[in-house]
């Protein structure tokens, strides 16, 4: 009988795990577009690193401006959207061992979604040249 209620159990748990794991993935691929986000690349990683810029459906094909700050660097450009429904802005992290916040501002809202590694899309722009220094 102990078995029972200890197996018994262990599906219960498994159950709560199982829609507490749906809720997360849910509420992670929910559209939520923003004019701000921020992120903190692993310390320990060097490599390619990017921002997927996703506007609402509405604002395709309209002029999105974008600012990209990673301290002490600003990046700023404009993207219209006109032919493809996201854009990812490609860039190299050099050092490992360093992690400086990358903040991103976007008008009209976009969908944000930071990553690193090899990113996959249709429209990739490397945004590697043409920082400045802020003051």
């Amino acid at each position: 009988m102990t078995s029972i209620s200890v197996r018994t159990a262990a599906i219960v748990v498994l159950g709560l795990l199982l829609a507490l794991a749906t809720i997360l993935v849910l509420k992670n691929t929910r559209a939520e577009y923003r004019v701000n986000s921020t992120c903190l690349h692993p310390a320990d990683y060097a490599g390619p690193v990017w921002i997927k810029l996703r506007p609402q459906p509405a604002n395709l094909g309209k002029p999105h401006r974008y600012r990209v700050y990673w301290s002490p660097w600003l990046y700023t450009n404009e993207f219209d959207f006109v032919g493809c429904k996201e854009v990812i802005l490609l860039h190299k992290k050099m050092q490992k061992g360093k992690a400086p916040r990358v903040s991103v501002s976007v008008e009209p809202a976009c969908q944000i979604t930071f990553g690193h590694g090899r990113p996959r899309g249709r429209k990739i722009l490397d945004i590697n040249e043409g920082w400045v220094r802020k003051l």
